[in-house]
């Protein structure tokens, strides 16, 4: 199984408007590229546990994007399998 091993680097932009957050764009880069083929997936904190909100496969250069765009704010998980979690805050 593959995991988080080595620098994972995650972007995450924000399109704003003067009042209000419109949406993000989640998408990063394995580096070095282990994980190449495998599906990555989204969870979001709902209570006490992570919802899955999405999923997309890791490129061949290591790259990954969700076409959606995220208006919500608050906790979210990247996994690739069940021991291999991320934790990001989305603001």
């Amino acid at each position: 199984m593959a995991s988080f091993r080595g620098v994972c680097i995650f972007f995450v932009a924000g399109a704003f408007t003067p009042t209000a957050l419109v949406a993000q764009v989640l998408q990063g880069r394995f580096e070095p590229n282990h994980v190449q083929g495998l599906e990555i997936f989204l969870f979001q904190a709902r209570g006490g546990a992570f919802k899955l909100l999405d999923s997309t496969s890791v490129a061949a250069d290591g790259s990954f994007l969700f076409s959606t765009r995220y208006g919500g704010t608050g906790f979210y998980q990247l996994a690739i399998n069940d021991s291999d979690r991320v934790v990001l805050l989305l603001v």
